[in-house]
């Protein structure tokens, strides 16, 4: 799980040194046509998953007959959803992107990926669910070793331009369907065994008759739609912030606001790979536990690397970005710290959706939405990137209180029990450091 994290970190670490130098290469024109291009297909793969990520991981923690059932679901699913979405998409280029006619050839290369982003999403949580860490960890390294490497080398050799930074960025998805076809493949195909009773779980109304395949169906896509309202939910509170400016507040502004988002990323971006072990995990009788103490190590940790980060800011973007972004440092140190917020309610979501009540993180994901467009009509037209970085810290900060309060309810447990450090917290690292240490002593 720590190694799955540590390379998940990586990918905004790596934007850190790919986007300077996209920057540099593209100018302000190309690297907003490469955003063109890409972020439709994005937002796309965001809004149809249906949820189906989530199912993986829930009913694939529960054995190979469940497991079995809720992949072939997820494949049947990206193929028919991901299709139809991709030549939505692809005949909606004259009203996304009017203004890029000439990048169109690429935008379609990029939309027709989508069913295999569908797949990999759900294929991972499965692989996670059924305990093969190492698979992701290896999508992962391949990700961000292909996508540092062909950035930067396109670079040095002045190659670099909308449609070879396209490649560079998004081609390694196809290496990743590769690598998780043999999953795919032998986990449908595997016999399961003979049913057995059903044991006694948190959410067992949800997983009823979870022993008979046609009986699994029904439960399994109702748990899948109930994630999918908080997943859409979760999009708008991450980018309708994003979208309102445009009609708020100068270019200028909003490009400062952009460079803010990607930084603060890096405090959450490790807690969103961790989201679908933890579904996994959390459904057995140490779930609540694990998932405590996840929150506690994000909430104060990430507090830590906000403060560090908002102390280095003020030297790092002026010098990776240019002088002009000076005037992102405030932003993104308002933003840091209501990323930690919005790592919390992360983990405590997957609680939930572990604990067989996705909906209710759905539902404090909707009140998320609510308050992003208060607060932005309120802040944004007023302070630009500014207000709009503190419209976005109130709603993860407010969501967070909100989904804190619905997880004491499900689990039974005290505010407290959440926020109020343990002394067994630090212990899986010192666990880790001791065999780390161990492992430099043997010859």
């Amino acid at each position: 799980m720590a190694t799955n994290s540590a390379l998940s970190l990586a990918l905004p670490l790596t934007a850190v040194v790919t986007g300077p130098l996209l920057a540099r290469a593209l100018g302000a024109e190309g690297r907003g046509a490469l955003v063109a291009v890409i972020a439709p297909t994005l937002f796309a793969a965001s809004l149809v998953n249906l949820g189906l990520p989530t199912m993986c991981a829930f009913f694939g923690a529960r054995g190979r007959r469940p497991r079995r059932t809720a992949l072939s679901l997820a494949m049947i699913s990206a193929a028919v959803l991901g299709g139809l979405t991709s030549v939505a998409l692809i005949l909606l280029a004259p009203v996304l992107l009017p203004d890029y006619r000439h990048y169109w050839s690429v935008y379609y290369g990029v939309c027709a990926t989508l069913p295999a982003m569908l797949a990999v999403e759900s294929l991972r949580a499965s692989a996670q669910a059924s305990g093969q860490y190492s698979t992701p960890i290896i999508e992962r390294a391949l990700a961000v070793g292909t996508r540092c490497l062909g950035v930067v080398v396109l670079f040095a050799f002045g190659a670099l331009t909308v449609p070879t930074a396209a490649v560079a960025t998004w081609g390694p998805g196809a290496v990743v369907v590769l690598l998780y076809t043999a999953f795919a493949i032998r986990t449908i195909r595997t016999p399961a065994p003979a049913p057995a009773p059903a044991s006694v779980a948190v959410g067992a109304d949800v997983s009823a008759g979870a022993d008979r395949d046609e009986a699994q169906v029904g439960p399994m896509l109702r748990f899948a739609m109930l994630s999918w309202g908080g997943s859409v939910a979760g999009v708008l509170v991450l980018k309708l912030d994003q979208l309102m400016l445009v009609f708020l507040t100068s270019a200028a502004e909003i490009g400062y606001y952009i460079v803010a988002v990607s930084v603060s990323e890096i405090v959450v971006v490790a807690v969103v790979a961790l989201r679908e072990i933890l579904t996994a995990q959390s459904a057995s009788v140490t779930g609540p536990s694990l998932v405590m103490r996840t929150a506690r190590l994000v909430l104060y940790g990430g507090l830590l690397v906000a403060a560090a980060g908002s102390v280095a800011c003020p030297v790092l973007l002026p010098l990776l970005f240019g002088a002009d972004f000076a005037h992102a440092v405030l932003p993104t140190q308002i933003l840091l710290i209501g990323a930690v917020f919005s790592g919390v309610s992360i983990v405590l979501g997957a609680g939930l959706a572990g604990a067989g009540r996705p909906g209710l993180f759905s539902a404090a994901q909707a009140f998320g939405v609510v308050v992003t467009v208060v607060a932005m009509l309120l802040l944004a037209p007023r302070y630009g990137g500014i207000g709009a970085a503190a419209a976005s810290s109130i709603t993860y900060a407010a969501t967070a209180l909100v989904t804190i309060l619905i997880y004491t309810r499900v689990a039974s447990v005290a505010c407290s029990d959440i926020l109020r450090p343990a002394r067994g917290d630090l212990a899986p690292f010192l666990r880790l450091a001791r065999r780390l240490r161990a492992g430099r002593k043997e010859p």
